[in-house]
């Protein structure tokens, strides 16, 4: 990693900040150039350039190298090749910088962002749970904040079922939080990955959680909102989503619950109501990255006698999802990852009322 990425993204100006700047002058190192040549042009103004200059300390910047390159510590930069394609799309507060243990590359791949209450109740636990072992099963990576609670569930039932998962800390990335989560975090950093926007020492301060939350909906493709009280973080995360342009599914819950209050005020806003699994294949059927990755995914089809048993069932009329199910006896779960693959081939198309008829 060369010294002047560093060095611009441990500065403590903001990213808003580094983005104009690297827009204008291309990279780190003609930014630091431009204020090691006693330039008075007018482009950099003189509180950040005095805080750039207080930051350039070639010796201590090896040192900082150094100790995070020992702690097993990678970083990448906004200048960097390997830097999240979706992230790099949400505008002028993306992250410069991210320091991260574990494969961040994957996350380039389709990624889904399950968030909630750190005191779920034992609904949101198992609709959670439920979630996240199908999208597992559809090989997308789920991404949270490591809190207790949801976001817990969440990686913890990714990796139980072999699937890729990300946590986006709100402290620095060697200052675990919360401490509870120090064995999940550990085995997230070999199986997945553990970002950190902030540098090394970093201490989880209130305010570092709302930045922490764009970057979890900036990375993911879709934002799933299990349970969440009305001013949660979850709900930040989903409103930087809209902002983002993310599609957001919230799981709805009684009226006299806090715990669904913004889930259900998400809904009120316009989000996606969760119904069971087919509301997330219908929100992937109108996916377009998503529908790409699997048309150039070399995996088969799973069933292929139980495919043949469809298209001879709407052969001549459409049908319905329960009367499919009982025909075919198969699990529903497995039926409606087969029916999103045959959509996919354009074999059949979904209807309205959960409806299915063949492609003539």
């Amino acid at each position: 990693m060369e010294l002047e990425k560093l060095w611009l993204g441990i500065c403590p100006i903001n990213n808003i900040y580094k983005i104009r700047l690297l827009e204008t002058f291309k990279s780190s190192q003609a930014i630091l150039e431009n204020i090691l040549s006693n330039n008075n042009d007018m482009v950099i103004n003189k509180e950040t350039k005095e805080k750039l200059l207080n930051t350039w300390n070639k010796d201590k910047l090896k040192i900082f190298r150094e100790r995070i390159e020992k702690s097993n510590i990678q970083v990448v930069t906004l200048e960097d090749e390997n830097y999240n394609t979706n992230l790099s799309n949400i505008g002028e507060n993306k992250p410069y910088i991210l320091f991260y243990k574990g494969d961040i590359k994957e996350l380039n791949k389709f990624t889904v962002a399950v968030v909630g209450s750190r005191h779920c109740t034992d609904y949101g636990k198992n609709v959670c749970i439920s979630i996240v072992e199908e999208l597992v099963s559809l090989g997308i990576n789920v991404i949270s904040g490591g809190a207790e609670g949801i976001d817990a569930i969440a990686h913890r039932t990714a990796l139980k079922n072999n699937g890729f998962t990300a946590a986006v800390l709100g402290s620095g990335i060697d200052v675990l939080y919360p401490y509870s989560n120090k064995n999940l975090f550990k085995e997230i950093s070999e199986k997945g990955v553990l970002i950190s926007e902030f540098p090394p020492d970093t201490k989880p301060h209130n305010y570092n959680f709302p930045n922490r939350n764009r970057i979890i909906s900036g990375i993911s493709d879709i934002i799933i909102v299990v349970e969440a009280k009305e001013t949660s973080g979850s709900i930040i995360t989903g409103h930087h989503g809209v902002d983002q342009g993310k599609d957001i599914l919230a799981v709805p819950g009684t009226i006299s619950m806090k715990n669904s209050r913004g889930c259900n005020k998400l809904i009120q806003e316009g989000a996606n109501i969760y119904l069971g699994l087919q509301s997330i294949y219908s929100l992937l059927t109108l996916n377009l990255k998503w529908y790409n990755q699997q048309k150039n995914s070399p995996a088969p089809i799973k069933n292929l006698t139980l495919k043949e048993s469809i298209l001879n069932l709407i052969s001549d009329r459409p049908i319905h999802i329960d009367e499919l199910q009982k025909y075919t006896n198969v699990d529903i779960t497995l039926l409606y990852e087969l029916l999103f693959e045959m959509q996919l081939n354009k074999e059949i198309i979904s209807l309205s009322g959960n409806f299915y008829a063949r492609v003539i």
